[in-house]
């Protein structure tokens, strides 16, 4: 992570009351049991498809798929207090991950609760 990311830079409407809006979704693989009651080839497996799948998104924008296991704990501290991943998902980092969009406006987080964990965040109220 080189800048701040720009939802947090950014002033959007009512930004002088509201600091930002966050969108969350969460997703689950057909077939695969949660993460919490997953084996790690199944957490591997998980990170293996949604890997596969992030240059399905460039008609988004640009997405790059970063392993948590292989960020250095600083890193995975400030992505936490941008909001971008949650503590528990840096946690024992290993069969986890997180895409970021090129703003670093939206996050998918890898095997945190749920297989997909997606959000959007945006300056001001939405």
């Amino acid at each position: 992570m080189k800048e701040i990311a720009s939802w947090m830079k950014e002033t959007g409407p009512q930004g002088d009351i509201v600091l930002g809006t966050r969108c969350r979704l969460a997703r689950n693989l057909e077939g695969i049991p949660f993460p919490g009651g997953a084996s790690r080839d199944q957490l591997r497996d998980v990170m293996n498809k949604v890997s596969a799948a992030v240059p399905r998104l460039q008609h988004l924008g640009d997405f790059v798929f970063h392993e948590m296991g292989t960020m250095d704990a600083l890193d995975r501290q400030v992505l936490v207090e941008e909001h971008l991943v949650s503590p528990s998902h840096t946690q024992n980092p290993q069969h986890k991950a997180v895409i970021l969009s090129d703003k670093a406006h939206a996050s998918i987080m890898v095997n945190e609760e749920d297989h997909l964990r997606i959000q959007v965040l945006k300056p001001g109220l939405l």
